[in-house]
């Protein structure tokens, strides 16, 4: 019995070392891949914005537009690498937080602006919600841009053609300021609600 427990123990700990290995290979092989993709599309983001901006002569209508989907989404694809290069900080304990004093109103006005393009393409209108005024608050000015970009986009992305997204910033407290996003698309459903935050999560798109 002893013998048996021993092997068995042995053949765990072989498991767990062997599945320790491969998570630090993938991580690694994740974060080469995101870093090596962030230089070309930054890049090519940034021609397409120089050519929107008709440094190569006056497109036609067509050919502008087409060029403006491209644009808006080769910014999603920089912005998802980011998102990857970011959990990849977060759990190794290496994000930085730049914490100051914030605006928000405008950083939410900013960010609809920035986005009107992909809510454009899906045929969706992006409304701030009038609400009292709310005091400027401490926070890491990318990084909240960041999350109100993705809320944006989920809310976008799963809204029915001629829908609207509604984005409304309130204080709650003298410490506590709230900013919410409303669509409405099909929202989340019951099976895939335990999983919102794990890793790479994505729900069944259909």
């Amino acid at each position: 019995k002893g013998q048996i427990e021993t092997r068995g123990l042995l053949r765990a700990l072989r498991y767990a070392t062997e599945r320790k290995r491969l998570e630090r290979l993938k991580d690694e092989f994740v974060s080469t891949v995101s870093h090596e993709l962030r230089t070309p599309l930054t890049s090519i983001t940034g021609s397409l914005g120089l050519l929107m901006g008709n440094t190569a002569g006056i497109l036609s209508e067509p050919a502008a537009r087409l060029l403006e989907i491209a644009h808006n989404n080769s910014q999603r694809l920089v912005r998802l690498v980011n998102d990857i290069l970011d959990v990849e900080k977060l759990e190794s304990g290496r994000t930085i937080f730049d914490f100051k004093r914030v605006e928000v109103g405008s950083l939410v006005g900013q960010t609809v602006e920035s986005i009107r393009g992909y809510a454009e393409g899906h045929r969706v209108t992006v409304r701030i919600e009038a609400a009292a005024a709310v005091d400027d608050i401490r926070a890491d000015t990318d990084r909240l841009a960041q999350v109100v970009t993705n809320l944006l986009s989920n809310a976008i992305k799963f809204s029915p053609p001629d829908g609207e997204v509604v984005i409304a910033v309130e204080k709650e407290t003298d410490d506590v300021v709230r900013i919410t996003v409303r669509d409405h698309g099909p929202g989340i459903s019951a099976d895939f609600k335990s999983r919102i935050f794990e890793r790479f999560a994505q729900a069944d798109a259909t």
